[in-house]
C-alpha cells in the first residue's frame, strides 16, 4: 500500500483560492451524534502552513472551502464553513524567509440558527415548506440588503436570480407530513427547525460546501433508488478498528407522540420491553392530522414484531437500532399485517381513539386501555397469532395476575382483551369469540371516616395550617419534587375536607374546580350547583350540602383580597399552575393529617386518601339523609346506584339505622 500525500485547496470567499499553501492537522467532523438528536454545526480545525510568503487573507465570518485533489486530479469538496476563530503565528524568521502559521477553526451554517431569533409564524404546510420559509429569511439577503455598489457582474456566472445572495441554504425537501400553523412566539431559529425536522421524520444536515439541508421522511429511500448502494472492496477496507456498539440509551420501546391541542397517541414494543425492560421516550411534535399521528403509531407497535416489510415504498429505516416508522404516502402499498395479537390491538387501540374524538370514549379511560395493553398484555402475546389464544391462554394469565392483582384488577384486564377479540371478530380474523374465564369480583366496602374521625382531621387540618412538613426539605423535593414555598401546610386542605365531604366530588375534581363551575344558588334551600367538566361519562350538575356554601364562602373572602377569586381561577391552591403537582401538595398534606391522627387505616385495615372523604360524603347521606333515594344520590354523585349498593350502602349496619329499624307505622296510618 503507498502513502498518499493529500493536495488540499483553501478558497476563501468563493473567490480567493490558495493551492500552494499546507494544510496541517486537519480534523473535520460533522452531522449528528446519536439518532435521535438533529444534527450540531459542521467543525474544521486546520493550520494554515504558508512557507512561500503569498499573503493568505482571512477574517472572522469569511466562508471558506476546504477542498482535496482525488485519484481523477480533480479538487473534491470536504468542508465548507464560516471562521470563528483565527491564531496567525511567525513560527521562523531570517534572511532564509518568514514561516506563518495561520490557525483556523471554521463551523458550518448551522451554528448561525441558534444566535438567531424569529417569532416563528407559520401557516399550515408540509415540514419542508415550513422549514424552507424559515431558513430562506434569516439565509437569504432581500435585495434593498445587497451594497449598492454591488454588480451583477460581481458574482459567480453559476449563479441565478434566485440564489445570487444565498449565505447558507442548500437542498430542502418539500416534506410528507402537514404541520400545524404556528402563531407569532420568540424562539432560536435552531430550535425551531429542528423541532419541525423531528415533527416531519426527517433531518438536518450540511453539505459539503456548509449549507443547511433538510432530508424528509423519504429521502434516504430516494437516493437510495436513485444511486444505489456503494460498494466498498474488502482490499481497500481496513478491518482493524471496525466495531459495533450496543447501547441501552439508544433503545426506545414504548413512545408517546404529542401532535395537534397536545393530543397523544402511544406505541409500544412488546418484545423489546421483555428483552431490555421499560424504555420510554415521549416525542413532541406539531403535527395537525390525526390520522398522521395513528399512522406513525400503527406502524410503531406493528413493526416491533415484524409485521410490515421494510422494503414498502414510504417506510424509512432510520439506523440499525431505530424503529421503522412509515411515512405519509398515497401510493404506499403495505403488506398486510399478520392477524397477531399486538397487530389487531394497534388497530384496535385506533377505533378507540376515533370514539375518543367522537366523544363516545373518554380519553382518560383509553390511557388506561394503553396502560394495560403495555403493561402485561403485549409483553405476554404481542407476536402471538389470536387464533393461538383460547380459554387454557386465558386461563393461564388469569392464575398469573391472581398472584398480585385484585378480582376487580383482573376483570378489568379481560376487559381489554375482549375488545381485541371482538375486533378480530368484526373484521373477520376469527370466527367465533373464545370462552372467557369467569372472574367473580369481591366487592370491598371503601375506607369512609366516621363522623367522629371526619371532625378531628378537619380540627387538625386547621390547627396545623402553616406549620412546616415533619419530613425533611431534601426528602420532599426528592419524593414529591415540592418546592420551597410548598413545605408548610396551606389553608386550601381544611377547605378541601369539607368541601368534599359536603358535595361529593372526587380528588381529581379538586385540581380542576374553577369559581366559574360554582353558583351559589338561594331559595327555600341554599347551596353550591357546581358544573364541573365531565367525569367518567357523567356530566350533569352536581348539588351541594349547605356547609359547602360556608367553606366556598370563606375561600372567598381569603383570596380575593389576593386577586385570586376570577371566575378562571381555581378553588383550591390556585397560585400553582401545574395542577397535577396541586393535587400532589394536598394528599401529602392529608397523608400528614392521617398519620397525626392515626387514620391512615379503618377498623378492617383498609388504606385510606383523599378519596375516603367521597366515600364520606356518601356514606352520610345514607345513614343520616331523611330518606333519600339512591338514584338521587347516585346522579348527583355522578355515579351509578349498583356502585353505591356494592360498595357504600354495605357499610351501613342496622345498628347504625336501629331508630329506623325499631320505628313503627302509627295506628292512624296502619287503619287508614
Amino acid at each position: 500500500m503507498t502513502i498518499w500525500t493529500p493536495e488540499w485547496s483553501l478558497t476563501v470567499n468563493g473567490a480567493a483560492d490558495y493551492k500552494s499553501v499546507t494544510l496541517a492537522d486537519v480534523s473535520i467532523t460533522s452531522g449528528r451524534t446519536d439518532i435521535y438528536s438533529q444534527a450540531t454545526a459542521g467543525y474544521a480545525a486546520f493550520t494554515v502552513l504558508n512557507f512561500d510568503e503569498q499573503p493568505v487573507t482571512m477574517d472572522l465570518n469569511d466562508q471558506v472551502t476546504i477542498k482535496v485533489k482525488d485519484s481523477a486530479g480533480d479538487y473534491v469538496v470536504l468542508f465548507g464553513g464560516y471562521v470563528t476563530d483565527l491564531d496567525l503565528e511567525v513560527t521562523q524568521a531570517g534572511t532564509g524567509g518568514t514561516i506563518q502559521n495561520l490557525k483556523v477553526i471554521a463551523l458550518g451554517a448551522l451554528s448561525k440558527l441558534p444566535k438567531s431569533l424569529t417569532d416563528g409564524v407559520l401557516s399550515k404546510d408540509l415540514d419542508g415548506v415550513q422549514i424552507a420559509s424559515i431558513l430562506n429569511l434569516l439565509l437569504f439577503n432581500q435585495w434593498n440588503e445587497v451594497p449598492s455598489s454591488t454588480t451583477w457582474a460581481g458574482y459567480n456566472p453559476s449563479t441565478t436570480w434566485e440564489n445570487a445572495e444565498n449565505s447558507g441554504v442548500g437542498q430542502i425537501d418539500e416534506g410528507n407530513y402537514e404541520l400545524a400553523a404556528r402563531t407569532a412566539s420568540t424562539i432560536d431559529v435552531y430550535s425551531l427547525v429542528a423541532g419541525l425536522a423531528n415533527s416531519g421524520l426527517g433531518y438536518l444536515y450540511e453539505d459539503n460546501q456548509g449549507r443547511i439541508c433538510y432530508a424528509d421522511s423519504t429521502h434516504r429511500n430516494t437516493e437510495l433508488a436513485t444511486n444505489g448502494y456503494t460498494s466498498v472492496s474488502g482490499n481497500t477496507a481496513l478491518a482493524a478498528g471496525i466495531k459495533t456498539a450496543l447501547k441501552l440509551g439508544d433503545i426506545r420501546n414504548n413512545v408517546t407522540i404529542t401532535y395537534k391541542n397536545n393530543q397523544t397517541v402511544t406505541a409500544s414494543d412488546a418484545e423489546s420491553i421483555a428483552t431490555y425492560g421499560y424504555q420510554a421516550q415521549s416525542i413532541q411534535t406539531t403535527l395537525e392530522n390525526s390520522a398522521d399521528a395513528r399512522r406513525f403509531y400503527e406502524q410503531l407497535l406493528a413493526q416491533s414484531h415484524g409485521f410490515l416489510s421494510t422494503a414498502v415504498q414510504g417506510v424509512v429505516l432510520h439506523d440499525s437500532s431505530s424503529s421503522i416508522v412509515q411515512q405519509r404516502d398515497d401510493q404506499a402499498n403495505a403488506i398486510a399485517p399478520e392477524h397477531t395479537f399486538a397487530a389487531l390491538a394497534a388497530q384496535m387501540f385506533t377505533a378507540e381513539e376515533a370514539r375518543v374524538e367522537r366523544g363516545e370514549f373518554t380519553r382518560g379511560s383509553l390511557m388506561v386501555l394503553r396502560n394495560r395493553l403495555d403493561t402485561h398484555l403485549l409483553p405476554r402475546w404481542g407476536t402471538v397469532p389470536i387464533t393461538d389464544i383460547g380459554y387454557a391462554q386465558l386461563m393461564e394469565f388469569v392464575d398469573f395476575m391472581s398472584k398480585c392483582k385484585s378480582t376487580t384488577t383482573i376483570s378489568q384486564y379481560i376487559i381489554a382483551i375482549r375488545k381485541v377479540f371482538n375486533y378480530a371478530l368484526r373484521i373477520g380474523v376469527i370466527e367465533k369469540l373464545p370462552e372467557f374465564p369467569k372472574i367473580k369480583i369481591k366487592t370491598a366496602s371503601r375506607g369512609a371516616f366516621t363522623p367522629t374521625e371526619y371532625w378531628r382531621i378537619l380540627r387538625t387540618a386547621r390547627r396545623l395550617r402553616g406549620t412546616p412538613h415533619p419530613d425533611t426539605r431534601r426528602a420532599l423535593r426528592k419524593s414529591y419534587r415540592l418546592v420551597n414555598g410548598d413545605y408548610c401546610m396551606p389553608p386550601d386542605l381544611a377547605w378541601a375536607v369539607g368541601f368534599m365531604v359536603n358535595s361529593f366530588i372526587r380528588p381529581s375534581d379538586l385540581k380542576t374546580l374553577k369559581h366559574r363551575h360554582v353558583e351559589v344558588v338561594r331559595g327555600k334551600n341554599t347551596y353550591l350547583r357546581l358544573t364541573l367538566p365531565e367525569t367518567k361519562k357523567h356530566d350533569a350538575p352536581i348539588v351541594t350540602l349547605f356547609p359547602a356554601v360556608r367553606v366556598y364562602r370563606e375561600i372567598v373572602k381569603y383570596q380575593q383580597p389576593r386577586g385570586k377569586a376570577n371566575p378562571n381561577d381555581y378553588l383550591f391552591l390556585p397560585d400553582l399552575k401545574d395542577r397535577n403537582y396541586a393535587l400532589t401538595v394536598l394528599s401529602l398534606m392529608f397523608n400528614w393529617v392521617l398519620s397525626v391522627t392515626g387514620y391512615k387505616q379503618n377498623a378492617h385495615g383498609q388504606p385510606r386518601s383523599l378519596y375516603s372523604l367521597r366515600h364520606s360524603a356518601i356514606t352520610f347521606r345514607l345513614l343520616y339523609g331523611q330518606g333519600i333515594d339512591l338514584l338521587t344520590l347516585a346522579r348527583n354523585a355522578r355515579t351509578s346506584v349498583e356502585v353505591i349498593n356494592d360498595h357504600y350502602a354495605s357499610t351501613v349496619s342496622g345498628e347504625q339505622n336501629i331508630a329506623l329499624l325499631q320505628s313503627r307505622r302509627s295506628r292512624a296510618a296502619v287503619t287508614s
